[in-house]
């Protein structure tokens, strides 16, 4: 239908910069490299886009429905995502330095390698998330999720994990390894 006809008719790269499409229907449409940055995206039904390497930098995504969205790739630098639903959500190796994900769901989201330096993870869900090889520096994840979600080789510095609950035994062991080295 609809879907299918916006993606025939899609430029090479759509220049989308600012806009507002607030509570806009976009489920499963294509928006790969789209550039979209400082858009308004607050309430948008994205179940199921892609959104690969597409520039969502400063993005206002609140409440945005992204389950099984792709955005792998993508660059997403200061974007809000409060209280979005980023369930199965697939962000390999985005960039996400300075995201809101505050009261955010990433149940069971794939963000292996991605680089969310000083990103807002307080009070989400982070169940069964794939957090491998991610850059956490300095992230906030006081009162979130993280039962199940998995970290191996994430990169943990000054990360804050304030009345976070779940957390997985790596992520325990690190915590207790760098206050006794700042102990000495």
């Amino acid at each position: 239908g609809n879907v299918e006809q916006f993606n025939r008719r899609r430029p090479p790269q759509l220049k989308l910069l600012e806009i507002s499409l607030c509570g806009a229907n976009l489920s499963g449409v294509d928006l790969s490299g789209a550039l979209l940055a400082g858009a308004v995206l607050s309430s948008i039904d994205l179940r199921r886009a892609i959104l690969k390497d597409a520039d969502l930098e400063g993005a206002k995504l609140r409440m945005a429905n992204l389950q099984g969205a792709d955005l792998s790739g993508a660059c997403l630098i200061g974007a809000d995502f409060s209280q979005a639903r980023l369930v199965k959500a697939r962000m390999v190796g985005a960039s996400l330095m300075r995201g809101t994900f505050e009261s955010a769901d990433l149940t069971q989201a794939n963000l292996a390698g991605a680089k969310l330096g000083r990103a807002d993870f307080s009070n989400s869900r982070l169940c069964q998330t794939n957090l491998r090889q991610a850059h956490l520096f300095w992230c906030n994840f006081g009162k979130a999720d993280l039962t199940g979600a998995h970290l191996r080789g994430a990169l943990l510095e000054g990360a804050n994990f304030w009345g976070a609950v779940g957390l997985p035994a790596e992520v325990r062991q690190q915590i207790l390894a760098e206050l006794e080295q700042s102990w000495g």
